[in-house]
């Protein structure tokens, strides 16, 4: 009598297949998590952005009267200031216009890091100063979120300050006005970095 394995060849590939598709699952999940680390590192902590942002500060310090980093430090009604605020400069003029063009900044700001009220569970009770910013741009509304769980707000003794900059370092398209025949740039994506100051 001759033995039929057609049965045992059919539960090999099942368990063969649910292993595969078990594997194949964690891999995804792993490589998942790998590529939105990289996207944060990419968007939200590009060197170049910390590299102009730098590049301000140490002007700042060479600065004479009101562009001198003590004066524009000094914030008496609000706890933040624009530098460059959706494209138009509105401190350290001269050397702002030189750096928007280098690095295609949208905004450049100051934020005065305050000490943020806990309550007795050591929940923050109000939003930090970068998350009640009047911003309409999305992509810049998430980044200000994430640098405010970034940031540890609450350990702060004296005045600590962040300077946060949305910049486009590449990314443009040339537009052709179809009547004018007038070339325009649009930038499309928009990279951020912050560099905190104490």
């Amino acid at each position: 009598m001759k033995k039929n394995n057609k049965g045992f060849m059919l539960a090999e590939v099942v368990v063969t297949a649910t292993l595969l598709l078990a594997i194949m699952i964690s891999l995804y999940f792993t490589f998942n998590k790998i590529y939105a680390r990289y996207n944060n590192v990419t968007n939200y902590k590009n060197i170049d952005g910390m590299y102009a942002i730098e590049n301000v500060i140490e002007y700042m310090y060479t600065g004479e009267g009101e562009n001198n980093i003590n004066n524009i430090l000094k914030m008496e009604e609000q706890n933040y200031k624009y530098i460059i605020q959706n494209g138009n400069c509105n401190l350290l003029v001269d050397y702002c216009n030189k750096l928007k063009g280098t690095y295609n900044i949208n905004n450049l700001l100051i934020v005065k890091q305050i000490k943020v009220p806990v309550n007795d569970n050591n929940q923050v009770t109000e939003k930090p100063i970068v998350e009640t910013l009047d911003v309409t741009n999305k992509t810049f509304k998430d980044y200000l979120k994430y640098i405010s769980k970034y940031y540890a707000y609450d350990n702060y003794t004296k005045d600590s300050y962040l300077f946060i900059i949305e910049y486009n370092p590449q990314n443009k398209e040339i537009i052709k006005d179809s009547e004018t025949g007038i070339e325009t740039e649009k930038y499309n994506n928009y990279d951020y970095s912050s560099l905190e100051l104490r």
